[in-house]
């Protein structure tokens, strides 16, 4: 293997997730983009709209959809802080509740973060490589 004297991935961290701030007191475990799950899941939604997508007829609410539900299973997996309703009842970490926010266009902004967030590779890197 090789121990080049250039930063690298953890790539155990990568699959698992990094907990990455959105703002003070609210996290979430992102997963990085390339993790293989992910690209399958990229892969099948091409597979399954491919003559859509060819034919320039896919609609984009359709593969929205489907990139979202992919995001909420691959990339977005799990959440510390995050509240909801008036009176910020702490909001559990589950599939749906990742894809409801995902799918909501209210929080685009929040799923572009989170998307932007599991291509930065400074997330990825271990704690030692982050100290140097």
């Amino acid at each position: 293997m090789l121990n080049l004297n250039i930063p690298k991935i953890d790539t155990a961290l990568a699959e698992e997730g990094a907990w990455v701030e959105f703002q003070p007191g609210i996290s979430f475990l992102i997963r990085r983009e390339r993790t293989p799950q992910y690209v399958s899941a990229i892969q099948a939604i091409h597979k399954r709209h491919k003559r859509q997508l060819d034919a320039g007829t896919a609609s984009n609410e359709v593969i929205d959809a489907a990139m979202a539900e992919a995001q909420a299973r691959h990339i977005l997996v799990g959440w510390s802080g995050l509240t909801e309703g008036d009176d910020h009842k702490s909001l559990p970490y589950s599939v749906d509740a990742a894809l409801a926010i995902l799918r909501d266009p209210a929080y685009q902004e929040l799923r572009d973060w989170v998307m932007e967030q599991s291509r930065d590779v400074e997330n990825y890197r271990g704690q030692q490589l982050k100290e140097r």
